[in-house]
């Protein structure tokens, strides 16, 4: 039975697929392997190589692809013990597949983001006790590539309360930072923008909107899935100069959002209709 059971479920598996520039970057476990190593492909030749193999750090060891540069020569590894919220991040020359010294160390990750001059990159990184932030606050910081923890620069800092969290997103070059706060018993979201040319001056898109409310960056565009005034929510898009002026993307239907997906000039959205999944799709113009 055993055996049976091995054959079964012991096969070639692949995950965690993307392509930038003229490379794909995934995660592949082959027969007899524990846990599954990233590799790289060139699209011009399909050759692979691995650029992270967990094997020799033990069985419960598991990689995972948590960012890629915009020009793909760099790769942000996540590295997890068994199956424990926090990780490690640590950084891989893809042209070389050479670990380098910046990393993070283990905790719960907030956000990353490579700079596009790939001389450093922005994190939101919660450290246990507190070790390696910015004293107790929140903060996004910015790390240059050759310098130490201790030299990492605070491009934004918030007051943290006893049930807050900082999220970090970013687009190209524009960062998006959402903080949850709850007070009186309500969730409420902070939202703030800033460009990476100008990562010291941030601005707030949106302050006190209830929760659920879900800012993103996608093709360019500041968008959010709100449910003020939409019960089964809506996707608009937010102007980033803070002036609380939105335009409805994806109005609300007679059912709840299930799932959505961004695919070159479209948005395709799901929705559970009884027992049936329904997909209707749209442009970012509405």
């Amino acid at each position: 039975l055993r055996g049976r059971v091995s054959d079964f479920v012991d096969i070639e598996t692949v995950d965690e697929i993307g392509k930038v520039r003229d490379r794909y970057f995934y995660r592949k476990r082959s027969v007899g392997q524990q846990q599954p190593a990233i590799f790289v492909m060139e699209a011009a030749d399909h050759s692979e190589r691995v650029l992270v193999d967990s094997s020799c750090q033990g069985p419960y060891t598991a990689v995972g692809i948590h960012r890629i540069s915009l020009d793909g020569n760099l790769l942000a590894c996540q590295v997890k013990e068994g199956g424990e919220h926090s990780c490690a991040i640590s950084i891989v020359d893809v042209n070389t597949g050479i670990v380098l010294p910046d990393h993070l160390d283990r905790g719960l990750a907030r956000g990353f983001a490579f700079r596009s001059a790939n001389d450093g990159f922005y994190y939101c990184h919660e450290f246990p006790n507190g070790s390696g932030g910015a004293e107790n606050d929140h903060a996004v910081l910015f790390h240059r590539f050759g310098t130490t923890i201790d030299d990492d620069i605070v491009r934004l800092r918030l007051p943290r309360t006893r049930s807050s969290k900082l999220v970090l997103k970013s687009d190209g070059q524009m960062l998006g930072a959402t903080i949850y706060n709850e007070q009186a018993g309500i969730l409420s979201v902070n939202f703030y923008v800033a460009r990476q040319d100008h990562d010291d001056s941030w601005t707030c898109i949106c302050q006190g909107i209830p929760a659920p409310y879900i800012p993103f960056f996608c093709r360019g565009k500041l968008l959010a899935h709100r449910f003020q005034d939409a019960p089964n929510g809506e996707i608009v898009e937010l102007a980033a100069t803070g002036d609380l002026s939105s335009h409805v993307i994806v109005p609300e239907w007679d059912v709840p959002i299930n799932q959505c997906a961004f695919c070159v000039d479209r948005i395709y959205v799901s929705y559970l209709v009884g027992t049936e999944t329904v997909v209707r799709i749209w442009s970012f113009d509405g």
